[in-house]
């Protein structure tokens, strides 16, 4: 039996490595959770690969933190409806440094909603940054949301000091979101 070795730093886990299989079918909401939380810095999905989730994947305070696609799909299940506490991919709270690229975010309207009617504010964007500062999305698409589909706001609008900082937005593309493809409540200083 052939044994594979995966050559990374220590700074750097794929998804796989906790059991995510990005088959398109499996449920991969708790392995790509369980890369997030190991706090190494850099979580890596496999090139070409649709990981189905069924709920949010939260990064919260991390700081240093890097997301690299390779060019995957994060796609919520059918089953996950259009619920507000459970309407985002990815939820981004409070960090800094952090750093999404090459991957396309689909929040899956049409299997979501299928029989289904949307009520008036229905449901959180497929990306939701709050607060946190030097955060960065290049080559990112987030499409089919139920809702915005990048939404950047603050958890105090209040207190100028809290809004999200330095927020770029490289490459990036919206498609077939319900209403804007980004919505910009609060911040300082995005590109």
């Amino acid at each position: 039996m052939p044994i594979t070795i995966h050559v990374y730093t220590s700074d750097q886990v794929t998804v796989a490595d906790f059991g995510a299989v990005g088959d398109g079918a499996t449920d991969d909401s708790s392995s790509i959770q369980a890369a997030v939380d190991a706090g190494t810095g850099e979580v890596v999905l496999q090139a070409g690969k649709v990981y189905r989730i069924s709920t949010a994947i939260e990064i919260e305070n991390a700081s240093n933190f890097a997301l690299v696609g390779n060019g995957s799909t994060i796609k919520f299940d059918d089953s996950v409806g259009s619920s507000v506490a459970v309407g985002r991919c990815l939820w981004v709270d409070n960090c800094t440094d952090a750093n999404f690229s090459n991957l396309i975010l689909d929040g899956n309207r049409d299997g979501r909603l299928a029989g289904a009617t949307l009520p008036g504010q229905a449901s959180s964007p497929v990306i939701h940054i709050r607060d946190g500062e030097r955060i960065k999305l290049e080559s990112v698409t987030v499409q089919n949301s139920i809702n915005d589909g990048i939404y950047i706001a603050t958890s105090d609008p209040t207190d100028a000091a809290k809004f999200p900082k330095d927020v770029a937005l490289i490459d990036c593309h919206a498609i077939n979101c319900r209403r804007q493809g980004v919505s910009i409540i609060d911040s300082r200083q995005l590109t």
